[in-house]
């Protein structure tokens, strides 16, 4: 068994919270918010149907999107960000709407959602 170290071994004290680790983690802190500030985006997977599947021959995309004031994102703001990012779907987009968490969007500018919403773009359909 290992005996506790006699008075005169033992190191001395910290100080804590000494103002140079203060100034040090306060410092940190401003960095991190400034690079959580810088990096407002967020990545939102919008699933395809019909004609935008065929388009982009895929059953999915995956569209970064930016917040503003750490906000969540409207469905228009989304709507954009699509048309920039896909030009293969912009004849398809003026007759699309979207969906989110399976609703269908009304009113694009008043719905926002986040990264685990179920977003989905529905092109126009034909047939009875």
């Amino acid at each position: 068994q290992a005996q506790p170290a006699s008075p005169k071994h033992r190191a001395p004290p910290r100080e804590r919270n000494s103002a140079r680790q203060v100034a040090w983690l306060k410092a940190l802190i401003r960095r991190v918010s400034a690079t959580m500030a810088a990096d407002s985006s967020m990545a939102v997977r919008v699933l395809l149907f019909g004609p935008a599947r065929e388009a982009m021959d895929a059953s999915h995309v995956d569209i970064s999107i930016s917040r503003s004031d750490a906000q969540a994102p409207s469905v228009a703001a989304l709507r954009k960000a699509v048309c920039a990012a896909c030009p293969q779907l912009s004849q398809l987009m003026t007759s699309s709407r979207f969906s989110v968490d399976q609703e269908l969007v009304q009113d694009e500018a008043a719905i926002v959602f986040d990264s685990k919403s179920e977003v989905a773009l529905i092109p126009p359909v034909s047939g009875g």
